[in-house]
């Protein structure tokens, strides 16, 4: 995680701003799950490796993953079934032959996994067809509530605003900064 060049960012109580380079990608671990755009799947890793992977950097997101779950792969499992994509052939295969909707359920999993307290979903359903697109983000929804998480869900598909509670447009947050900018 950068620092910022200006100005303090507060995350969960904590300025990042404040913290070293290590200590910011620990908080990133233990509090933060990402769901890239680009997915960032690790291609020798198997499908349920890929989504357990924040486990083995972050104690506090594999204590929570256990509390639900037998093991790691049972949770895997579990969230890997929310997505459609339990099937055992799926998972024996490598990620780099799934379809881009398929590697995109991969990354949201593996974000989901430990329950971490913020989600942060970079243009998400962009690689899901309309059907699987809604149930998507009821997952994330209800995987959210559960663990007590903040979802923040970045995207251009304006069909999709009707789904969230609040809505921030980019235009009113840059007007905004541009204006104190010129205070």
């Amino acid at each position: 995680m950068l620092r910022a060049d200006a100005g303090t960012l507060r995350v969960l109580g904590h300025d990042l701003s404040a913290l070293s380079g290590p200590r910011r990608d620990r908080f990133r671990a233990d509090h933060i799950g990402f769901i890239f755009q680009m997915f960032n799947l690790i291609p020798y890793l198997s499908v349920v490796e890929n989504v357990i992977l924040p486990c083995r950097f972050s104690r506090q997101r594999r204590a929570r993953a256990l509390r639900g779950s037998q093991s790691l792969e049972t949770e895997a499992l579990r969230l890997l079934g929310h997505l459609d994509m339990a099937d055992p052939a799926l998972l024996r295969r490598p990620v780099t032959s799934l379809s881009v909707g398929q590697q995109q359920r991969v990354a949201a999993a593996r974000a989901l996994i430990g329950a971490p307290e913020l989600l942060i979903a970079d243009e998400p359903t962009s690689s899901l067809d309309a059907g699987r697109r809604e149930a998507f983000i009821r997952l994330l929804f209800d995987e959210c509530r559960q663990a007590g998480s903040t979802l923040v869900f970045v995207s251009h598909d304006a069909a999709l605003e009707p789904l969230f509670d609040r809505t921030v447009r980019l235009s009113s947050v840059n007007r905004a900064a541009a204006m104190q900018a010129e205070v």
